[in-house]
């Protein structure tokens, strides 16, 4: 009994000893963000509407360098998609301060109304977000996208939904007479654009539609008109194979009427595909 009193007074005495070194050791600090480098980003962009055709440029700079790389790209949400815009995302290299990331905004001449656009520019990375200091303010742009219209001219668009088809377009004259002028070309494109210039004698033009190779029985069309002040008119049209002897012609089937004055342009749409 008296040498397991024994054992027992000296377990716990060497347990109070290891519980004694483990409170004296030192505890680590808690590691600060304050070496962290800032980011600072500088654009001479203000506002909140960009054309079509413009870019938003900005400079990244660090306060100070970094031992690996770090890139900053965007998010961009809202009713513009990736054809409106474009980017690439800017790598700063390891022991560098400054990069520059733009974002360029597509002058695609398709008429259109203002689209919505947010722009996020971060680091969105986990494994290197969270090695530039919390006290960077990242641009987060709410914008309007606006539409840019050639000057100098008429812009019309047709848009069909079976892209499988292929439509060409072409504006001329209603006697036929300059029967290429305005021709959007074969492109196989969908939508097809083509552009009546203020050069071209006044008077009557249609919009015409030629069914270059199309399968599809029953088509809805999209037709967007561009004018040069940057006002659009938009219509919508059905296409009835088993109506297509009753559709009014030229090189093709006419879809809208231009009156032509000068820089002056008035259309609409032919009765038989809507109103």
């Amino acid at each position: 009994m008296r040498k397991s009193l024994i054992y027992n007074i000296l377990g716990a005495f060497f347990m109070l000893i290891a519980l004694s070194s483990c409170y004296d050791q030192d505890v680590e600090a808690p590691q600060s963000t304050d070496t962290y480098p800032i980011a600072t980003f500088t654009t001479d962009f203000s506002g909140t509407e960009i054309m079509e055709g413009e870019t938003i440029d900005y400079t990244i700079t660090l306060d100070r360098m970094l031992d690996h790389d770090i890139t900053f790209t965007v998010q961009a949400t809202g009713d513009a998609d990736d054809h409106d815009f474009s980017f690439e995302p800017v790598t700063i290299p390891a022991y560098t301060k400054t990069g520059q990331i733009s974002v360029a905004f597509t002058a695609d001449n398709l008429p259109e109304d203002g689209e919505a656009l947010n722009l996020e520019f971060g680091i969105f990375d986990l494994a290197t977000e969270y090695t530039i200091n919390p006290q960077t303010v990242y641009p987060n742009l709410d914008l309007t996208v606006v539409n840019k219209n050639v000057a100098g001219g008429l812009t019309v668009s047709f848009e069909w939904d079976n892209h499988d088809d292929d439509w060409d377009l072409m504006i001329i004259d209603e006697a036929v007479t300059a029967e290429w002028s305005g021709w959007a070309g074969a492109t196989g494109a969908n939508p097809e654009i083509t552009v009546l210039t203020d050069d071209q004698p006044d008077g009557v033009y249609y919009a015409e539609l030629d069914p270059y190779s199309v399968d599809t029985e029953m088509i809805n069309f999209t037709i967007r008109i561009g004018f040069a002040d940057q006002t659009n008119q938009f219509f919508t049209a059905a296409f009835d194979d088993s109506l297509a002897g009753t559709y009014p012609t030229g090189s093709g089937y006419r879809f809208v009427k231009i009156v032509k004055s000068g820089s002056d342009y008035t259309c609409t749409l032919v009765p038989e595909f809507g109103s």
